[in-house]
């Protein structure tokens, strides 16, 4: 018997915010953004650049309310209005014992307040997460954005390449360098717009500058 009245609810609710946030959460963990994708695609077809104008503004605000609505929308339709996921549960249960079939039954017998329960620890588990990733991110952004900017641990860099050989020279005698590359920087006119240019010597550039396997095929 229950003891409390289980009163219905709609759920085409909680099934909008668990896809929502679910399509929040896989897009969080793809580490895919839109923002920069409309910046790489650019005005050039006007149709797909409005729609992903619209998918970035929701995207935006499902950032903040994304993971709220994935556990509201879980906890709504599986633990309170899932009989099979309350099975599932009671079977999963048995090795605890009488803990796990007291716990069992007292879900089974409160599907709502267990539900409220779950959802309350895990928005305080998921926020948590959150925003312990999001300082881990930025910080790790900021570390490999200075070493991209930079180009290596030190750079130095000269307006003309007559001196070049000298001054590496002169830095690979000092304590403490185990190798250096040159790189020279240029520009290239296609007729249509300037293509910046760099070339290195592969061979000892991969032994020295600051780069990602992504960045190359």
């Amino acid at each position: 018997m229950y003891v409390e009245e289980i009163k219905p609810y709609k759920k085409t609710w909680p099934w909008v915010a668990f896809i929502l946030g679910s399509y929040k959460v896989i897009v969080l963990l793809l580490g895919v953004n839109l923002a920069a994708e409309m910046m790489r695609i650019g005005p050039a077809n006007i149709i797909v650049f409005i729609l992903l104008g619209i998918a970035s503004f929701i995207d935006g605000i499902l950032t903040y309310i994304g993971p709220l609505l994935f556990f509201w929308g879980f906890t709504k339709i599986f633990i309170r209005g899932s009989l099979k996921f309350q099975e599932f549960t009671a079977k999963a249960a048995r090795f605890l014992g009488d803990l796990g079939a007291l716990a069992t039954r007292n879900v089974q017998r409160n599907p709502a307040r267990a539900a409220s329960i779950a959802f309350l620890i895990a928005l305080i588990i998921g926020y948590s997460v959150q925003v312990t990733g999001s300082l881990a991110t930025e910080q790790d952004y900021m570390v490999r954005e200075i070493y991209s900017s930079v180009g290596a641990d030190i750079s130095v860099s000269l307006s003309s390449p007559i001196n070049t050989s000298t001054t590496m020279n002169t830095i690979a005698n000092l304590s403490d360098v185990s190798s250096t590359a040159s790189e020279y920087s240029f520009s290239g006119n296609t007729g249509s717009n300037i293509i910046n240019l760099r070339a290195v010597n592969p061979e000892v550039w991969l032994a020295t500058a600051y780069y990602e396997n992504a960045w190359f095929t």
